[in-house]
């Protein structure tokens, strides 16, 4: 096996003039600075690339040209691509990926997301649309997975409303239709497994897919490039028993393109299928044998070439970074032999996919020993589904216990599971984390062990500091939280911190999947108070689930509770007419506050009746910063009350395209005829103001 050690090249005397491996990070930097608009962390990557190649080139200047053309090409192409054509038209295209409730269609027009309940498309059909193109939004939530933003990187960037359908070609195999039969063989529970590893499409209501994902473990219960090589080489050890190693890897790539279709949406399998066949291509023309990391670089440019959107994906980029430093670390790896190098191996791929590992701004601790343990045993189930499935003959008793058996085993595991708050894992942390652990790995590599032990030291304090929030101690914000449709206020002075409604929705746990995860990410770990201006749903849906899964003194709802104090944090609630009032948003809390130098009021849902008591009662009632009450609707936000009031900010907490209308266009005129800034969570997301703290209350 040829052995290349981390940065070898910089050593030669002679410098190859290509390298498809400086070509591939130009593509992936070029598609990535044109889909983010030159992000500053990209142009940090940029940056120390060019510096690596300047010193790891510079006796070949066309290697540096090379990798200018190919980082513009990509930078022009994922632009030209990104702006899809809208409006009602004839659509014809080809279907490229088909889920149960949508397609995407892929046109001369462009990429199109067609929603369709129940369809029976397969990849390879061909169709003609006659519908209505127009960019695709939806609500969205902080932190939480955003589907409009999951299909802009895949250059899907409009959805496609159908007024008429006609089939040009229907693909002879209908791949799809045959794994629905083989899985409608099994339980829900069992279906949902082999549905997710073989598959790759993943039900959350599956018992056994929420608690892998609970525990962060899901990466193992997916189909990937793992698997597929797993399976891969073990039939090609089979195969090298009876045959000679050439016609046992020919009959090998064979049986990868057959089993494609099954896979096809994984970038993992693509590389695994490409780099064999480079491989052997290699072999069969009698060319020198590349290197490794520029078989697997070539097989990633030969996907560019298909799709250059793939290279702004988090799997490709993390799959290939993966599998082209992996090679180039034998240096490092090859100084440990039998156990001890697995061991060594593992250890780097764990680090290396530990930016993976932090969920919901969380570190499960136990992940590193997931890997080591879970996939032995998922392993050999996936083989029996594939073989299964390969020969049509479902094994329903041998699948359903093992299904059982392996949802007992991660159920033990999630008892004894421990969460790590870990903070915001940003462009420019991955950034930092990254470049630390080249240079931990080169400093190793050419003898230098004590630069790589301070780097590795620093490396390990740094992410330590990001458990405890240091910067949180001399500083107080606001934060009104994106919560889609509903409201959701974080006010923290230093490490004291009080929440002013939950928001709500009923197709998931606003706690769990919203809320806790931003609490991580800005370091807070307990709340002083929980607010809940009043009853309604989209103010306190979540407010249950919160008081059950994270810590909270105390939840207040009433105003005799009021005025309250916590640290330099002074609530008192204006709506003193509540129990006077019968309609709900009448009754809701009006809050006001003085803090980090300005004046608040949170208005909750309160109705202009009550905001002319209000004003009535308070006539020097002056404010800065308004949020607007009940979402923008013309119920609240009176003329009267504003002139009073005089924000210079308002704020609108409000999901994108709710059904109510909000904010209403006659509040929005409102404002701006006062020339009152208007920021809305629905187009900023979440909306914070900070200052250093005060430390006198």
């Amino acid at each position: 096996m040829q052995e290349i050690h981390l940065f070898a090249r910089i050593k030669e005397k002679k410098y190859r003039r290509y390298e498809p491996l400086y070509v591939l990070l130009a593509l992936a930097l070029g598609g990535s600075s044109a889909f983010y608009f030159f992000d500053a962390y990209i142009f940090l990557i940029l940056f120390t690339s060019l510096i690596f190649l300047f010193f790891a080139s510079k006796k070949g200047k066309r290697t540096l040209l090379i990798f200018l053309f190919a980082y513009f090409l990509a930078f022009l192409l994922i632009m030209a691509f990104s702006f899809p054509q809208a409006g009602v038209d004839e659509y014809s295209g080809i279907v490229i990926d088909s889920k149960d409730n949508y397609f995407v269609l892929w046109t001369f027009k462009g990429r199109y997301y067609v929603y369709s309940y129940a369809h029976s498309h397969e990849v390879g059909d061909i169709l003609r649309i006659y519908g209505k193109a127009e960019e695709f939004v939806s609500t969205s939530y902080e932190g939480r997975f955003y589907f409009p933003d999951y299909l802009a990187q895949k250059g899907i960037f409009n959805r496609l409303y159908i007024y008429k359908e006609e089939s040009i070609f229907l693909f002879p195999l209908r791949f799809r239709a045959w794994q629905i039969n083989f899985l409608s063989h099994f339980s829900s529970f069992t279906k949902g497994l082999i549905d997710s590893l073989l598959f790759d499409r993943k039900d959350y209501d599956n018992d056994l897919i929420a608690l892998s994902s609970s525990i962060g473990a899901l990466y193992f219960l997916s189909s990937s490039g793992l698997i597929f090589q797993s399976f891969l080489a073990l039939f090609n050890k089979l195969l090298f028993l009876k045959m000679s190693r050439g016609k046992a890897n020919k009959l090998t790539f064979v049986l990868a393109i057959a089993l494609l279709p099954l896979f096809y949406r994984k970038i993992g399998v693509w590389r695994v299928i490409l780099t064999r066949g480079i491989t052997l291509f290699v072999e069969k023309k009698g060319y020198q044998k590349p290197l490794r990391v520029d078989i697997v670089a070539l097989s990633g440019i030969i996907l560019f070439c298909f799709d250059p959107f793939l290279v702004i994906q988090e799997s490709f980029l993390i799959g290939y970074g993966l599998s082209i430093l992996l090679p180039l670390a034998s240096g490092v790896l090859s100084k440990y032999e039998g156990r001890k190098k697995k061991m060594a191996t593992s250890i780097f791929v764990l680090f290396f996919l530990f930016p993976v590992f932090v969920e919901d701004n969380a570190f499960h601790l136990f992940s590193p020993l997931y890997s080591l343990i879970f996939k032995p045993l998922t392993l050999p189930f996936v083989f029996l589904s594939l073989f299964s499935f390969i020969i049509n003959l479902p094994f329903v008793s041998l699948l359903e216990g093992y299904s059982s058996f392996l949802y007992g085993f991660i159920s033990t595991f999630s008892n004894l599971d421990i969460v790590v708050p870990f903070g915001d894992f940003s462009g420019f942390v991955i950034y930092f984390y990254y470049l630390f652990f080249i240079f931990i790995l080169y400093f190793v590599e050419v003898g230098f062990p004590f630069p790589a032990y301070c780097l590795n030291k620093i490396m390990f304090v740094v992410n330590l500091l990001r458990i405890f929030p240091l910067s949180n101690f001399v500083t107080s914000s606001i934060t009104f939280i994106n919560v889609g449709q509903g409201d959701s206020i974080l006010i923290r002075d230093g490490i004291n911190a009080v929440l002013i409604d939950t928001g709500g929705n009923i197709s998931f746990d606003m706690a769990e999947e919203v809320l806790i995860p931003f609490f991580r990410k800005e370091g807070i770990y307990h709340l002083d108070a929980l607010i809940t201006t009043h009853d309604d749903y989209d103010h306190s849906g979540a407010a249950n689930s919160l008081m059950t899964n994270f810590f909270v003194d105390e939840w207040i709802t009433e105003t005799d509770s009021f005025p309250y104090s916590k640290g330099n944090i002074h609530l008192e609630n204006l709506n003193i007419y509540a129990d006077e009032e019968s309609e709900e948003n009448a009754q809701s809390l009006v809050l006001y506050s003085e803090f980090i130098g300005k004046k608040w009021l949170f208005m909750g849902d309160a109705t202009s009746e009550i905001e002319e008591k209000i004003i009535a009662d308070n006539p020097s009632l002056d404010c800065d910063i308004l949020k607007v009450g009940h979402h923008g609707s013309n119920t609240s936000s009176s003329v009267a009350f504003l002139d009073v009031v005089t924000p210079n900010e308002a704020i609108i907490s409000v999901g994108r395209k709710n059904t109510y209308g909000h904010p209403h266009e006659e509040i929005l005129k409102r404002l701006e005829d006062r020339d009152i800034t208007i920021r809305r969570t629905d187009l900023e997301g979440s909306i914070e103001y900070s200052s250093f703290r005060s430390f006198f209350a």
